[in-house]
């Protein structure tokens, strides 16, 4: 298992499901992973859900959440 950090890019507003999934899938297949790519990890906000849910619907692409956010939503 092997992770890395593949871009940093600026998201215009609004920051909805659509756009974050058009992003992602931008990244995805300029790197042309989209056949290596199994998961992405995210907060629990809404709009990442979404963008998971739909890159789903395209490729096989689950969505893990992130233990540290979920964690310090117990504080």
């Amino acid at each position: 298992m092997q992770e890395a950090f593949l871009a940093l890019q600026h998201v215009e507003y609004p920051h909805t499901g659509e756009v974050i999934k058009e992003k992602l899938e931008d990244i995805i297949n300029d790197w042309n992973i989209n056949h290596k790519v199994s998961f992405i990890t995210t907060d629990n906000a809404g709009s990442m859900i979404k963008a998971i849910r739909l890159l789903s619907e395209e490729y096989n692409i689950n969505r893990i959440s992130c233990a540290s956010h979920i964690l310090q939503l117990v504080n």
